[in-house]
């Protein structure tokens, strides 16, 4: 039997890691601030090689996903985002964690989506909660439509949504010349 140390991560775990990030670094980029090209010289990597990892053209490598993971969890602003869309999983947290238990702010932030009601939404729910939430971000931030459209990674997905209030808030975003 070979033994596993708890620092020890599958290729195939951290390939499901970088998987849970990527679709969120535009947003999360956004929320907090900061340029690609800034984001691209704190974590070590070309704005050509961060620009495509954001629009789907290039993988991020596993200590890329560390270094953003870092700025992301690190910074008070962009946390309770990455904390609900998931792309912080406490498994992973677990392990870095000497204690085995993640920060007792997570488990109790009032910001944190409730898991039983978004645990039996089917995809299409899971999906129109997250437009909506974006919609109203965007809103409530005042952002412009382009804003909007990079932050949903492109018009299909912001025109996906089947649900009326999303659509209207939208509506009112493409009014609004910010």
């Amino acid at each position: 039997m070979r033994y596993v140390s708890r620092w020890e991560i599958s290729n195939k775990d951290k390939k499901n890691y970088i998987e849970l990030l990527t679709p969120h670094l535009t947003v999360l980029r956004a929320k907090a601030g900061i340029s690609q090209d800034e984001l691209s010289k704190l974590i070590g990597v070309s704005r050509q090689t961060y620009g495509a990892v954001e629009r789907g053209l290039s993988e991020l490598s596993w200590n890329t996903y560390l270094a953003l993971l870092l700025f992301f969890y690190e910074n008070s602003i962009t946390r309770p985002l990455l904390r609900q869309c998931g792309a912080c999983p406490d498994e992973l947290i677990r392990r870095f964690n000497p204690d085995g238990v993640p920060d007792a702010d997570q488990a109790s932030s009032p910001d944190a989506p409730d898991a039983a009601l978004f645990g039996g939404l089917d995809e299409q729910g899971k999906r129109t909660i997250h437009n909506m939430a974006m919609v109203e971000y965007a809103r409530a931030n005042s952002m412009s439509l382009e804003a909007v459209v990079k932050a949903f990674e492109g018009m299909d997905a912001v025109n996906s949504s089947s649900n009326p209030a999303a659509d209207s808030a939208l509506a009112a975003i493409k009014k609004k010349k910010v």
